[in-house]
């Protein structure tokens, strides 16, 4: 029970995340996939879940020229 209202939650800031991503607010978007990835950890979410979040984030980072933090992330 409380296992699936976290993950209706992670699923919901994935996709507020993505929203912003859409929106090229990808400052935002990385935040919100930041909490995303404290609440997968916090829960102890699927491995996927995780992987998805952080190849998100390092999809990002590499926009950004941040290769530094994308290789972190991958």
């Amino acid at each position: 029970e409380r296992e699936q209202q976290y993950d209706k939650l992670l699923d919901e800031y994935i996709s507020l995340a993505n929203a912003h991503y859409q929106l090229a607010d990808f400052e935002q978007a990385r935040a919100t996939y930041q909490e995303a990835m404290r609440l997968a950890q916090r829960t102890n979410a699927a491995p996927e879940k995780r992987a998805e979040v952080l190849h998100h984030m390092a999809d990002i980072d590499m926009s950004r020229l941040d290769l530094r933090s994308a290789l972190r992330n991958y």
